[in-house]
């Protein structure tokens, strides 16, 4: 307290002066006191009562008339400064925005996106994302809310200068997406591109049509005899005679050598073919109609399954709908023709039998098998083999199998001369001991023998007699005592 106002308080008291004049003179010296209590000259008071400043928030930043403490990434700074918010991926670090060293991450990002290493708030269009992820550029007809790209139908009003990619809004100006005002996006072909949000016919050259022919300024693949050609040269029609052929025209011949899997229309070889062009092995193409509309195999049908026949003959066989295998004048019922009379019975002098049509078997009734009797049977098993409506055969010991109407053994001819037996596929001089005699008496493994071994002269109890070494023939060894030694 200022000591001359002190006394001056104390002199006016203990004075005899008036009590006013003394409680006044008291007052001032509290207040001069509470004054001069202050460091320096009282602006720091005056600054409290104006707000924040560098003097009362030293250690902090002003927010306003606030004073924060500054280390927060809403409010950083220091020495009194204005409080600084910190963005674009930098954090408040020693009371200073500063970039993270560790970029942007979704720990770091958790409520906006990355792009890059700054965090983005991740709400516009052109940056929208949240938890940390990359930042997306919304497609035009787009709107980045709740931080995604929510699509609006792509039209000419959410798409005014761009194309229509299905739902997507395309900038309309490549190649494979060009157009413009909304319409649907145009892939502009090989010889175009796209300029001013359009497909532009370029000059076709070999720079443009580098794998086909120009046709005036369209490039065409070159493979047509109205158009053959590459390298970007002008297409040419291959005049008569000739045909297109990689890219080139050539002399031409449609033949059983140059065209073995279709039929040839002229000198063109066609190899899909149908009822309008039907054949193969080179033969002249065949336009099917009439009572033969079907192509199978290369040939003009009647069928070539049983969707192709109905009524009385429903069942497609050798394309031809049949009965049964049979033609049929009135009813078919279960592969049988029903008959009123004989005439009913078209076709290789059927017969009506209690209102059942019965035909002889024959090569015309059974063309694809055999007869057993008046069955017409498969012909393709070992007991009844045969074909072209040949009676039936029971093969012998000397065949196992039927193949194509013939008896076989394992798919070969049949057995005959030294090795009439067939036993597994395979033909074999025997099958038991009574089929062996003389010095080869044993039949081991279909082979006649002595003991195992070929005998030469006599054969006892298994062994050979012999009188000298070249009786024991057939991997024995010499001639001992009379006998055949055994190696």
């Amino acid at each position: 307290m200022d000591q001359e106002r002190f006394d001056a308080a104390l002199r006016a008291l203990h004075a005899g002066t008036t009590r006013r004049r003394g409680l006044a003179a008291t007052l001032a010296a509290i207040v001069g006191a509470a004054a001069a209590a202050v460091p320096g000259d009282g602006s720091a008071m005056r600054g409290k009562r104006s707000g924040c400043s560098p003097r009362s928030c030293a250690n902090g930043c002003c927010d306003g008339k606030d004073c924060r403490p500054g280390t927060t990434d809403l409010a950083c700074g220091s020495g009194g400064g204005r409080c600084q918010r910190c963005s674009d991926g930098r954090r408040c670090q020693g009371k200073q925005c500063k970039r993270s060293a560790d970029g942007c991450t979704a720990k770091r990002c958790p409520d906006g996106c990355c792009d890059g290493t700054v965090c983005l708030a991740g709400t516009s269009a052109s940056a929208c994302g949240t938890r940390g992820a990359a930042c997306t550029s919304c497609p035009v007809n787009a709107t980045c809310q709740g931080q995604r790209c929510l699509l609006q139908p792509c039209t000419g009003a959410t798409c005014p200068d761009g194309c229509c990619d299905g739902t997507i809004c395309r900038n309309g100006t490549s190649n494979a997406a060009c157009g413009s005002g909304g319409d649907a996006c145009t892939i502009c072909p090989v010889y175009a591109a796209c300029e001013g949000q359009q497909c532009q016919l370029e000059l076709c050259n070999a720079a443009t049509c580098p794998d086909g022919c120009c046709n005036g300024t369209v490039c065409r693949n070159g493979t047509s005899n109205a158009a053959c050609g590459s390298a970007g040269a002008a297409c040419a029609a291959c005049p008569t005679g000739e045909i297109c052929q990689n890219q080139q025209c050539l002399a031409g011949s449609c033949n059983a050598g140059t065209c073995a899997s279709g039929c040839c229309d002229g000198i063109t070889c066609v190899t899909a073919t149908g009822a309008s062009a039907c054949g193969t092995g080179g033969a002249a193409c065949a336009v099917c109609s009439g009572s033969t509309p079907t192509c199978a195999g290369g040939a003009c049908v009647q069928c070539a399954s049983n969707q192709d026949c109905s009524g009385a003959t429903p069942t497609c066989s050798s394309g031809t709908c049949t009965c049964g295998g049979y033609a049929c004048a009135t009813a078919c019922d279960s592969g049988f023709c029903q008959c009123a009379n004989d005439q009913d019975c078209t076709g290789s002098g059927g017969a009506c039998v209690m209102g059942w049509c019965s035909y002889p078997c024959n090569a015309s009734t059974c063309p694809n098998g055999c007869c057993s009797g008046s069955y017409c049977l498969a012909g393709t098993s070992a007991v009844a083999c045969g074909a072209g409506g040949s009676t039936c055969a029971a093969c012998g010991s000397d065949a196992d199998t039927c193949t194509g109407g013939t008896c076989t053994c394992g798919g070969n001819a049949a057995c005959s001369g030294a090795t009439p037996h067939c036993v597994g596929g395979a033909c074999v001089a025997c099958t038991s001991n009574q089929e062996c005699s003389g010095a080869t008496p044993t039949c081991s493994s279909g082979t006649c023998t002595c003991g195992g071994y070929a005998c030469a002269t006599v054969c006892d109890s298994g062994y050979c007699q012999c009188a000298n070494d070249q009786d024991c023939t057939g991997g024995l060894g010499a001639c001992v005592m009379g006998w055949c030694t055994k190696p």
